[in-house]
């Protein structure tokens, strides 16, 4: 029997299954299934795999893995098709990570791995909250140079992930990340000791909706901390400024009335029907945007927007941005103006070169339809020569090269 990659020996199972048996473990909720698994997502087993050191099977056995093991998938291969038509190779973590990144082949219709990441996992690309000091590195290399420590409270936008390990110590998860400042290199996403140095919540997600509510009670409450991002109050900052742009898109923070017309907004009742709600987190273009006077804040914006995903997509209206004690009601994380990130020396000699970027379809075309021909997306935005604004998803323009786009 192989070296098990699990923690402990226990999380072999008592049954003399062999490591390549097609039992399945039962599913362990009845949440709807992720349609495949994603680069930074943490898995458990559902099956019994081996960890190979190369995309090969038979080229060096790493360890058997087991049902309930935990691994992070670093990053995807295609498997060869007159071999194992269909089939990936997933470049994993185990949980014993003293052993080194390893490759898991999936085949086709693989349920080896459940495919809902469990809590803690990461998302590539994604845009984080620092709550620990991280070295950020000019290479993936931990001996590599010191350019900067990236200290709590920074964001760092992730684009890619790598594996470092120096001899003697446990691998190490790592990101290509960018800074705030724009400074752009390699950090550990965890320490030794596998503490966590960034939240977990990718703030291009819903789940920032999650992160607002929890840090506007923290400082309701006074019990503020720098573990999650600030409430920001931008209409009340000294540059009054609007931070959302026309046809530029953002995530809602809290559930929000869509009314028919700003003036609508303002009243403190209304008759009739009660304007459908977006729900916190959701996606929404910004189409228009105005100001109305009003007696909390002196000026109130409102953003005509079109839903971009959820149950109200398709829907158009206006959406008050601030609350009445001036808190922003709507993310001013633009969603599609964070550049690709450029390609930095990269010493994990396992991962091939990276192709050329492609272009991406234009799939903000399909905007034309929902928003009329009166307030038609400009062509500036649906151009496919522009990776940074050729479609409507948040973030394309990071996607590692050789993956496709996540909608498509």
């Amino acid at each position: 029997m192989g070296i098990c990659c699990g923690k402990s020996s226990g999380s072999q199972p008592a049954s003399s299954a062999s490591p390549t048996s097609s039992s399945q473990a039962p599913k362990q909720d009845n949440s709807p299934e992720p349609d495949d698994w994603g680069i930074g997502g943490k898995y458990k087993l559902l099956q019994p795999g081996t960890l190979w050191k190369s995309q090969r099977v038979g080229s060096g056995k790493i360890c058997d893995l087991w049902p309930q093991d935990l691994v992070v998938i670093i990053q995807f291969e295609a498997a060869n098709e007159a071999v194992s038509p269909g089939a990936r190779w997933a470049r994993v973590v185990p949980p014993q990570r003293g052993l080194g990144a390893g490759w898991l082949l999936l085949e086709a219709n693989s349920s080896m791995l459940d495919k809902r990441p469990v809590k803690g996992s990461w998302e590539v690309p994604g845009r984080y909250h620092v709550r620990r000091v991280a070295v950020l590195r000019r290479e993936l290399s931990l001996s590599s140079q010191e350019m900067l420590k990236v200290q709590p409270g920074e964001e760092v936008l992730l684009s890619e992930l790598g594996v470092a390990q120096s001899s003697g110590e446990p691998v190490r998860v790592c990101a290509k990340v960018k800074t705030e400042s724009g400074e752009i290199g390699w950090l550990s996403l965890e320490n030794t000791s596998g503490v966590s140095l960034l939240d977990t919540t990718n703030l291009l997600g819903p789940g920032v909706a999650d992160v607002h509510r929890q840090r506007l009670h923290a400082e309701m409450h006074g019990t503020g901390t720098s573990d999650l991002p600030s409430v920001k109050f931008s209409i009340l900052s000294n540059s009054g400024d609007m931070p959302w742009e026309v046809y530029q898109s953002y995530r809602t923070l809290e559930e929000l009335s869509l009314f028919e017309t700003p003036e609508t907004g303002m009243a403190e009742s209304l008759g009739g029907p009660a304007p459908p709600v977006i729900p916190g987190g959701s996606l929404v273009q910004v189409l228009e945007i105005q100001s109305l006077q009003c007696p909390d804040l002196g000026r109130c914006p409102f953003a005509r927007v079109g839903v971009e995903d959820g149950s109200q997509k398709g829907l158009q209206g206006w959406l008050r941005c601030s609350a009445k004690d001036g808190h922003d009601l709507i993310d001013t994380r633009n969603q599609l103006k964070h550049g690709p990130v450029p390609q930095t020396t990269k010493t994990d000699e396992s991962n091939p070169a990276e192709p050329e970027r492609k272009n991406v379809p234009a799939s903000l075309s399909r905007l034309r339809g929902e928003v009329g021909s009166d307030d038609a997306v400009p062509e500036a935005f649906l151009s496919v020569t522009d990776p940074n604004v050729a479609c409507s998803h948040c973030v394309c323009s990071l996607l590692p090269p050789e993956r496709s786009h996540p909608t498509l």
